[in-house]
């Protein structure tokens, strides 16, 4: 799932570079790429945040090393970062709503990095890491689009 985020983050500075270019085709570039990404981080963001490749989804060896505490935290990580990237996307587009949107998702976001920030400062977990490491990703895209972005 990394090699996703990966691929689907580089498509979406793509469309980002082509709309400063001015170039055609940006806007169906970043939409659909930043909502294949969000529907990724809402959908599986339990098996992103805990490692879980897509095949073992379903396997009950994929969550031995898994508590019900962090498939929880995950699960509601993956919808707030869902939500800013959904706030991004409709700041790139100018879509109605979007300073709201984005507010609330960076509000939100900074919440889980904040929490995120103090488990890994306390047990150093691989969870909170990964978590961490999103969080900061996000939060740093929003800033940028919101303070940089007309």
């Amino acid at each position: 799932m990394k090699k996703t985020e990966i691929a689907l983050g580089g498509i979406v500075l793509a469309g980002i570079i082509l709309r400063t270019l001015n170039l055609p085709g940006n806007g169906i570039i970043i939409v659909l790429s930043m909502t294949i990404l969000a529907m990724m981080y809402y959908l599986l963001g339990f098996a992103v945040f805990n490692n879980i490749e897509l095949r073992g989804i379903f396997q009950k060896v994929s969550y031995k090393k898994t508590t019900a505490l962090e498939i929880i935290l995950a699960v509601f990580a993956g919808i707030i970062i869902a939500s800013l990237a959904m706030g991004i996307l409709f700041n790139l587009q100018s879509y109605p709503g979007r300073e709201l949107m984005l507010l609330t998702g960076l509000i939100a976001t900074g919440l889980v990095l904040l929490i995120s920030l103090v488990s890994y400062l306390v047990s150093g977990s691989g969870f909170s890491k990964r978590v961490l490491s999103r969080a900061v990703v996000f939060v740093f895209a929003g800033l940028v689009v919101q303070f940089l972005m007309p």
